[in-house]
């Protein structure tokens, strides 16, 4: 991914009458930089409507607001249906712990709470433009207030109280929340990502590129932004580093690889239980012809880089120190991580003769599972290619410990002790 930039104070803003307008200064191209780009297809056919927020249960499911009367749902294989069409400009939504859908619309100034098979109520009125919702401790959510520049709580019982306000709001939009309790919200109207504390205190946090954003999401240990205006994707680490994650920057709806995919004003955001997916919504209709034809949009899918793009990336950059920090940062953002991966990708290094390379994963995956004994007799294989052949018989021996039966590790040592 490409490295934008970082906190707000590193960038130059001007007034242009009564609402900030934040410039970045320098172009945006081809993707540089320490981490892969993700790779962008496209889910759906066209859909009829504009775009609202979107979100993802623990299924997998995606439910997709159009902006009007809709609320899409949507597989993972990419098959739409209805959940409901009772809707007054729906926005923002997010799933509370029981799956059910809390919905903001913005021209009814409230928020509906949606069942599974589409029946909905009345949650919580007396918003202003709601649009972006996160859900928090004991299914507490917090809404962005476009037109009131402000965020509210909503209590379990659907209880409205101010949370934040103040003049950097600039219709916020999108609202996520990290799991320390910090919400990031992200104006549509200027470039600034906002961070605020479990007591409301807000700070500018980072600056997207483009002048305006849709929603943002968390996941892994990172927030991922849709830039609006800017045609594009971001990802934001939690120092406030703004990387380019997908997104030439030009309209359109292209598939590809980080800066080669095209999207169109993007705005929804959400990543699926694991992670390592996202999704967004596009709007296909140009802002120039919006007031004449009708709206269209279309679900695109973001694969996010796994293990083996992190770890080449690294080392190719940086060398073997560098992807051993990449390696620990995925598997800590990756609980189920199994190892085998790292593996596979050890014997590919031997294959291209990076013997010291694979050595250093195959001796990180002994490390994290030393009671897997494919484990350590690959970590023989690794050590002998690299002609170390003392540590090598060790590896074996600790091999041939846990399982007596491993022929691999009985041939090689006879090799080597003869």
């Amino acid at each position: 991914m490409r490295k934008i930039g970082s906190r707000v104070a590193d960038w130059p803003f001007i007034l242009l009458g009564l609402a900030p307008v934040l410039v970045v200064a320098g172009p945006l191209s081809a993707q540089s930089g320490d981490l892969p780009p993700a790779i962008v297809t496209t889910l759906t056919d066209t859909l009829p409507g504009a775009v609202g927020g979107l979100t993802v249960d623990r299924s997998g499911t995606l439910y997709v607001a159009d902006f009007g009367d809709r609320i899409w749902k949507i597989t993972r294989e990419g098959e739409v249906s209805v959940l409901t069409d009772g809707m007054y400009g729906s926005s923002g939504n997010a799933v509370d712990s029981r799956g059910r859908i809390l919905q903001s619309n913005f021209h009814g100034n409230f928020v509906a709470r949606v069942e599974r098979d589409g029946r909905y109520e009345v949650f919580a009125d007396g918003l202003q433009g709601p649009v972006g919702i996160a859900v928090g401790r004991a299914d507490t959510a917090y809404v962005t207030n476009c037109t009131g520049n402000s965020i509210s709580r909503i209590s379990p019982s659907g209880e409205v109280e101010s949370f934040a306000a103040g003049e950097m709001f600039n219709c916020p939009n999108g609202i996520t929340r990290d799991p320390d309790g910090n919400l990031y919200v992200v104006n549509f109207a200027d470039s600034r990502m906002l961070k605020i504390d479990e007591a409301g205190e807000v700070e500018e946090f980072a600056l997207i590129p483009g002048n305006g954003n849709g929603h943002v999401t968390y996941a892994g240990e990172m927030l991922y932004v849709t830039g609006f205006r800017a045609n594009r994707v971001y990802a934001v680490s939690l120092a406030g580093d703004v990387e380019l994650l997908a997104g030439s920057g030009r309209f359109g709806a292209a598939d590809g690889v980080g800066a080669e995919a095209a999207f169109a004003t993007p705005n929804g955001i959400a990543a699926n239980p694991q992670g390592t997916v996202l999704y967004t919504n596009d709007h296909l209709v140009p802002f120039v012809e919006r007031a004449k034809v009708a709206p269209l949009s279309v679900i695109r899918k973001l694969e996010l880089p796994g293990l083996t793009a992190h770890v080449l990336s690294a080392l190719d950059h940086a060398g073997v120190e560098a992807a051993g920090e990449a390696y620990d940062t995925y598997r800590r953002r990756h609980p189920s991580f199994t190892g085998v991966e790292i593996n596979g990708l050890g014997y590919r290094l031997l294959g291209e003769g990076r013997s010291e390379a694979a050595v250093a994963l195959f001796e990180w995956n002994a490390r994290d599972y030393p009671s897997q004994w494919w484990i350590w007799d690959s970590l023989g294989d690794g050590y002998r290619a690299a002609g170390a052949e003392k540590e090598a018989i060790v590896a074996y021996e600790r091999s041939l410990e846990l399982n007596p039966g491993n022929a691999n590790a009985e041939e090689a040592l006879s090799d080597l002790q003869n």
